[in-house]
């Protein structure tokens, strides 16, 4: 089934509705024009940092890096293009401040055993940056789960199952030499509850006591054989999957495609660090939604890592020598080798499995939007 509360339809940002040109912007992305952004003044921001939103130049936002970008030497034709894997990043800003994640503990607290869908609320996707990422996607990885499980000591967990009773046990128990015939009966059950409780803690605790008296006997008589006996184990947690791939930025071949890359690695770093607002407050970095067809699909994650490295010769160009890049100067070198890591805010679960089966049948477009169901679709241009 759809998590309908975790994928929402592409839509203009709440936010933007109350941005303006930033009259500091740098000139040339004022604009956006010729670029792949532009930068706006966010008017709920006292920062003087603008907020990027899609130029001219992105196709909308969509930016397709497997088709449009110089991430290979070879020049591939649209059949060679449609057989490259692929993965698709969506774009969303953090609307969520601390109090909101304290009232919705308490909502979930609340809702607990009422049949609320398992994700309901965790997450607010409703401040879209209008930016998709499609990139290529080579990786030797198809699939990872790590799981672990803890051992239980009977004992223990005896002990912690009746510890709450216990007190309550105990305050029952003083009924006894109440007036009331009743608070006699219920007092009298307590105290049979309390010998039994401590019973069944001498219970639990004996085998493991009598695994160790074993031990120390057949090591006193110099005996080879040891007393251990097995103890349960339950699941304690799935760990949160990571995402990582690698991809190369090629200048060698003209001055549009170098202005392309820089444009595409400073959108990327200026998403997914803070704006400071004022001494104490900033708006945190992007999350994204993850699709990578068939093998995985997480409604929500953010990117744990991402390195950019020189590849190559180095050269120092100007902006108009940068394919008409609208800074004075830029260190360009043969090719960028970009590093991007992803971290899932969710643990893997069936649920998200089975979105990622249903997801499977929609078709892909032409248009590089974003689908009904939430899925990002393709530009296949």
């Amino acid at each position: 089934m759809h998590y309908k509360h975790i994928k929402c339809m592409a839509k203009t940002s709440t936010r933007l509705q109350n941005v303006k040109e930033g009259s500091a912007a740098t000139a040339g992305f004022r604009d956006g024009g010729d670029s792949i952004f532009k930068q706006v003044q966010d008017q709920d921001n006292n920062s003087k940092a603008p907020i990027l939103v899609p130029g001219g130049a992105s196709n909308g936002g969509y930016l397709d890096v497997v088709r449009h970008f110089r991430w290979t030497p070879t020049e591939l034709g649209d059949a060679a293009y449609d057989d490259i894997p692929y993965i698709v990043l969506r774009e969303f800003r953090s609307t969520r401040s601390g109090l909101d994640l304290i009232s919705q503990g308490a909502k979930f607290t609340a809702a607990i055993g009422t049949g609320t869908d398992p994700y309901d609320g965790l997450y607010s996707f409703d401040d879209p940056t209008n930016f998709v990422y499609r990139f290529p996607y080579f990786s030797s990885s198809y699939y990872d789960i790590s799981n672990s499980f803890q051992n239980v000591n009977p004992a223990d967990l005896a002990k912690g199952l009746l510890s709450g009773g216990k007190d309550m046990l105990k305050d029952l128990s003083a009924l006894k030499n109440s007036k009331s015939k009743i608070g006699q009966a219920i007092g009298g059950i307590a105290g049979l509850g309390n010998d039994l409780a401590a019973g069944i803690e001498k219970i639990a605790s004996s085998g493991e006591s009598l695994a160790q008296i074993k031990n120390s006997a057949t090591g006193a008589a110099g005996g080879n054989d040891i007393g251990k006996l097995d103890q349960p184990m339950l699941w304690s947690n799935t760990n949160a999957r990571t995402t990582s791939f690698k991809f190369y930025l090629f200048n060698t071949f003209s001055s549009t495609d170098i202005k392309r890359n820089w444009e595409l690695i400073h959108l990327l770093r200026y998403q997914n660090v803070i704006n400071k607002r004022s001494i104490v407050q900033c708006t945190p970095p992007v999350f994204y939604e993850i699709r990578i067809p068939g093998q995985h699909y997480m409604p929500g994650a953010y990117m744990s890592g991402f390195d950019v490295r020189n590849v190559g010769t180095v050269r120092r160009l100007d902006g108009e020598e940068a394919g008409g890049l609208s800074l004075p100067t830029v260190h360009v070198p043969d090719a960028w080798e970009v590093s991007i890591t992803l971290t899932d805010f969710l643990k893997p679960s069936q649920n998200l499995l089975h979105d990622l089966l249903e997801d499977a049948s929609v078709v892909t477009s032409k248009s590089g939007s974003v689908g009904s169901k939430g899925t990002t679709t393709v530009n296949k241009k």
